[in-house]
């Protein structure tokens, strides 16, 4: 019986040790479990934090790409913008080539005319010059240089006028002391007029003195003898009012026909047309366009300049 129940208490002994020995393989195999577990977990979380990165970077390469194609499309616009500019300055160019071409055209047609005027005005008589010189009178206006006159009656003007047009405009008042001064006049003769600051008021609106634009540039005298010459649309109708005329009253064409109560003064057909003060009047529009010309091409140097 002791042996029996010691075989028995060996039974129980090796089933307690089977049970612990299975015990201790579960809790091997669950240990296992466990680590597999906190692995797969670990892997998770760094498969979170890696879409978490995949997302970042997908949203830096979207960033990226927009961006990219802000760039292309500013380029795009760079380029067309640069085209225009190129065009802008070809035509600025052109103009600019066009403009320097007719200033220079008419830079020589005013020198021209100029010399001319200068001729016609001031004489060729190199010892004159030099007289005026010495004498500081070649600042002193002529009376032709500064009359302006209603576009179309510059000839009947001049012929009104004849040769009072190259007559100096004094600075000085004529005086005992200006005729000394001028006494010493080598050759020829010399027409001064005292510069004219008066303001003329009703101007006889059918007289000649009416065409002058400035009549207060005119001396007093040579604005009552264009005062005293009337205008007429042509030549038959002067001849017609012929009859009517008295004294020193005549009448007068655009033209430079002239009509007086006992007589007349005809024009060529190739004098018709030509004459100091027409000249004077083109000089001056001249002048103005190359003014206006200069600004012009200054402006498109600095429009070029800025396409650069």
């Amino acid at each position: 019986s002791f042996v029996a129940g010691a075989e028995k208490d060996q039974r129980e002994a090796a089933l307690a040790q089977a049970r612990i020995q299975q015990h201790e393989r579960n809790l091997q195999n669950l240990a296992e479990r466990r680590t597999r577990l906190e692995t797969q977990l670990q892997s998770l979380a760094n498969l979170e934090e890696e879409q978490a990165q995949l997302e970042d970077i997908s949203l830096e390469q979207q960033a990226v790409q927009e961006r990219l194609l802000q760039l292309e499309t500013n380029e795009e616009s760079l380029r067309e913008q640069r085209t225009e500019k190129q065009e802008e300055q070809k035509q600025l160019r052109q103009r600019l080539n066009q403009q320097t071409s007719q200033f220079q055209q008419q830079q020589g047609r005013l020198a021209s005319l100029q010399a001319l005027q200068q001729a016609e005005l001031e004489g060729q008589d190199a010892e004159l010059d030099a007289w005026l010189k010495n004498q500081g009178l070649t600042s002193w206006s002529r009376l032709g240089e500064v009359l302006e006159i209603e576009a179309g009656w510059e000839k009947a003007v001049e012929v009104a006028l004849a040769n009072s047009l190259a007559a100096l405009l004094s600075e000085v008042p004529l005086d005992k002391n200006l005729t000394q001064r001028l006494a010493s006049l080598p050759v020829g003769n010399l027409l001064v007029y005292q510069q004219a600051s008066t303001i003329i008021n009703n101007l006889p609106t059918d007289s000649l003195l009416n065409k002058i634009r400035n009549p207060n540039k005119l001396p007093a005298s040579l604005a009552q003898q264009l005062a005293n010459i009337k205008t007429a649309t042509n030549l038959a109708e002067a001849l017609i009012q012929q009859q009517n005329l008295s004294g020193v009253i005549s009448l007068i064409t655009a033209q430079g026909e002239q009509v007086f109560a006992d007589g007349m003064l005809l024009q060529a057909a190739t004098a018709q047309t030509t004459g100091m003060l027409a000249r004077q009047q083109e000089i001056r529009r001249l002048e103005e366009q190359q003014s206006l010309l200069e600004e012009a091409l200054n402006e498109l140097e600095f429009k070029e300049a800025s396409c650069l």
